[in-house]
């Protein structure tokens, strides 16, 4: 089995190749029979952050949307990876009182924030990140509040 990607997109400026990105490409039908695929379509690789979207429609379709009452900002929020700024950690607050969850229930750990006014406020401030200020936190109060219509535990 090959060990490294392949390359799928050159960025150019004018002649000149700026960088390469590499991966592995494949498409499949229904049954899982290969449709196209470039590179090694059998490489094992991690959905990370792509897989926001697949994670939280099922609270979407449970129509969680409307019995949480969630703005189109939080349910966007919900689908992506943010950058842990100030706007970012306000939608994720609102999310949580809508959805009676606190903060410590995220599970998501902590991490300085990507926003770099976030991140060097922190430092002036001497202070450390919280599980809101994480990329994923906006995810974690949905996959919570289904949990809580499904009369799951939130802490496991």
């Amino acid at each position: 089995m090959q060990n490294s990607f392949d390359p799928v997109y050159a960025l150019t400026r004018e002649d000149v190749i700026e960088s390469t990105h590499y991966g592995a490409i494949v498409a499949v039908d229904s049954y899982g029979n290969t449709l196209l695929s470039h590179g090694n379509s059998q490489r094992v690789a991690f959905l990370r952050s792509s897989s926001k979207p697949f994670q939280v429609l099922p609270f979407v379709k449970a129509d969680g949307v409307e019995i949480f009452g969630l703005t189109a900002k939080e349910l966007a929020l919900a689908f992506v990876p943010h950058e842990g700024s100030d706007e970012h950690v306000r939608v994720v607050r609102s999310m949580l009182v809508k959805m009676d969850v606190e903060v410590a229930d995220l599970h998501c750990g902590i991490h300085m924030p990507g926003a770099a006014s976030a991140y060097k406020r922190l430092i002036q401030d001497n202070a450390l990140p919280s599980p809101n200020r994480n990329n994923c936190s906006g995810k974690h109060p949905a996959l919570l509040a289904f949990a809580k219509m499904r009369a799951l535990p939130l802490d496991s």
